[in-house]
């Protein structure tokens, strides 16, 4: 239910929210915090349920955050990639996905459809020496029969083993095209040439999740399980992955 309502916040006061974080003293405060976790992590920490709730308090923006178990799912998915992970939206998760493919060789692209929370996430990455993150601030426009990231002009690999799909932010602004959510995932790196492996979807009992899934099953063959967790469901979607 909680990610429910996150979803039906409207634009202005989510924007508010992260305005918080934005804030010099507490962004001065979260940065010292964060900073000791990420060093924590790079030292040999293992990434386990305690750390990555420590990580989240010192990110800050916990109501909005990616939850514990969507993280720990990405961490043990990564750990297993040999590829390129695209990442759609941005957060705590990036941070999270760019030290675990430190580890790997791996580089992060991840999409941002907001600029000033894009240059936030940047300037935290910068801060801590991430470097193997391609950040790109993307905003939406329409694909016709949905909406997903202007990614025209962006040179991207060409397939992609894993994506965390935890954005983009589709609002009834965009009329019809708000029920197909983040259905443009395959269709729009499909016109690109690029192929996806497996997915790991957020917020996957969002009322307009079903409908995607669904769609994804029966026009490009990916079937899905749900992850279900008391902070939060998630689905892995996969080719591979019989839907039940």
């Amino acid at each position: 239910m909680l990610k429910y309502i996150k979803s039906r916040i409207p634009a202005p006061l989510k924007q508010t929210v992260r305005q918080t974080l934005l804030d010099p003293i507490q962004r001065k405060v979260g940065d010292w915090h964060l900073k000791r976790s990420v060093q924590a992590f790079r030292s040999g920490r293992a990434l386990d349920r305690d750390f990555i709730e420590n990580f989240r308090r010192a990110w800050g923006n916990e109501g909005f955050s990616a939850d514990a178990t969507y993280i720990s799912e990405t961490v043990s998915r990564i750990e297993r990639c040999n590829t390129p992970i695209l990442e759609c939206g941005s957060g705590i998760t990036t941070l999270v996905a760019a030290l675990v493919g430190e580890r790997r060789n791996l580089t992060i692209w991840s999409l941002e459809q907001d600029s000033e929370w894009a240059d936030f996430v940047g300037r935290r990455l910068k801060k801590n020496n991430i470097r193997n993150v391609e950040l790109k601030h993307t905003p939406l426009r329409s694909y016709g029969g949905f909406v997903w990231y202007d990614i025209e002009k962006i040179e991207l690999p060409n397939y992609f083993e894993f994506v965390l799909c935890d954005g983009p932010a589709v609002f009834d602004v965009w009329g019809a095209a708000h029920a197909q959510w983040r259905y443009g995932l395959l269709p729009a790196l499909a016109d690109r040439g690029a192929k996806v492996g497996d997915i790991l979807l957020d917020d996957a009992t969002e009322p307009r999740a079903a409908n995607l899934l669904r769609r994804w099953r029966q026009e490009y063959g990916m079937g899905h399980r749900l992850i279900r967790a008391a902070d939060g469901d998630c689905a892995f979607v996969s080719r591979m992955t019989s839907r039940h």
